[in-house]
């Protein structure tokens, strides 16, 4: 799927668009996935700043609560809710153009899928570097303010 049809606007909940969004290109990372999609981010929200802040609190929130989730679920070698929590987390960065952030999240999905916690495990360190890359990049933007 070519990553630039995510188009309309993000759901309250933060449903996929347009079905499930893979930036992996036969199991090789793709070089040209940003951390933060900037202009996507805007055309989606047509341009409104507003909408862009209030959604960018919104995102970080969610994908905190889920990265919360997935090291429970880790913890408790619970692998459908690895998979459900990499799910979200996957979905929540690509609907507002955190592609490598997605990119990780498919990659513990993939694993969880595949009954592997050892490698669930040994991606939440680039996990938590993505995230924290992914709120440097919106940060930047002016788009949300880090107070950690």
């Amino acid at each position: 799927m070519d990553k630039s049809a995510l188009t309309g606007r993000i759901l309250l909940y933060f449903i996929p668009i347009n079905g499930q969004v893979e930036f992996m290109n036969g199991g090789e990372q793709n070089n040209d996935i940003k951390v933060l999609d900037k202009q996507r981010v805007i055309d989606l929200m047509d341009g409104n700043l507003d909408d862009i802040v209030e959604i960018a609190d919104l995102t970080v929130e969610s994908i905190s609560g889920h990265i919360g989730l997935l090291a429970e679920a880790l913890s408790g070698n619970n692998i459908k809710a690895i998979e459900l929590s990499s799910h979200s987390i996957k979905g929540t960065a690509a609907n507002f153009g955190g592609d490598v952030l997605s990119e990780v999240a498919a990659r513990i999905e993939n694993a969880a899928r595949s009954g592997d916690i050892g490698i669930c495990e040994s991606l939440m360190g680039k996990l938590d570097e993505s995230f924290i890359s992914y709120k440097k990049a919106l940060a930047d933007e002016g788009w949300i303010t880090i107070t950690e």
